[in-house]
């Protein structure tokens, strides 16, 4: 009798453990959760199909860098602690297109809430050769020998800690694309800079919704069966 209750509390312990650990192997969310990016990799291409954009959403880019204004484009980030490369993700708002300006596309870091955009650590004239920083247009087109874009993609090293962000882009009404008279608006990140927390995070693979539900069952199956051969004895 004393074997067999020994060996039934053993029984309990073991099944408690794995459905335990099943519950608790849930990944830590790599989901954007401002301050935090997406924890990920990009590859900057202009090929945005890795991004997904309602995991990877970061801020809103607004006229003026006001956000009481007009919403006209968004910033989504992912960032790899491994190799501690931010990348970026700018696309413009539905009706709004963005204008190629090497200028005035960019992407700055500060320190502080200083609203200083002067150290830009990517930009418009720097090239996608997989050394960052990268930069490269998204959907480029011509219309009136005016070169336009819905966005870019953008790389850059930066380390682990707090930081400022900005990110900035000239873009027009997509009515208006082609005709000189407008004058391009200024879309950014709300009083041009925002908070940006780059933590070292043990993020766990997913495993699929039904894979996880599967091994909880099986568990407590296993235990329920041994629980009524129990009674047998």
């Amino acid at each position: 009798m004393g074997v067999t209750i020994f060996n039934s509390k053993c029984v309990v312990a073991t099944f408690s453990i794995i459905l335990v650990a099943v519950l608790f192997s849930s990944p830590v969310v790599t989901a954007a959760s401002p301050p935090q990016p997406t924890y990920g990799i990009a590859n900057v291409d202009g090929d945005i199909t890795e991004w997904v954009l309602n995991k990877d959403f970061f801020a809103g880019m607004y006229n003026g860098w006001n956000e009481d204004n007009t919403h006209e484009a968004s910033v989504y980030l992912r960032y790899d602690v491994s190799s501690g490369v931010l990348y970026v993700l700018v696309l413009t708002e539905s009706g709004w297109t963005g204008i190629v300006s090497v200028d005035d596309s960019f992407v700055s870091i500060s320190t502080s809430d200083d609203r200083k955009i002067n150290d830009q650590r990517v930009k418009g004239d720097d090239i996608a050769d997989g050394d960052p920083p990268d930069f490269v247009y998204v959907g480029t087109y011509t219309k009136n020998n005016v070169d336009y874009c819905e966005g870019f993609e953008a790389s850059f090293k930066l380390p682990l800690g707090s930081w400022w962000i900005a990110a900035h882009m000239n873009v027009v009404e997509l009515n208006d694309a082609g005709v000189s008279s407008v004058k391009p608006e200024t879309a950014g990140t709300n009083d041009k800079t925002i908070p940006l927390v780059l933590q070292s995070l043990t993020v766990v693979p997913e495993a699929p919704y039904g894979a996880t539900l599967m091994s909880v069952l099986l568990a407590c199956g296993l235990f329920v069966a041994y629980r009524k051969k129990q009674k047998h004895f």
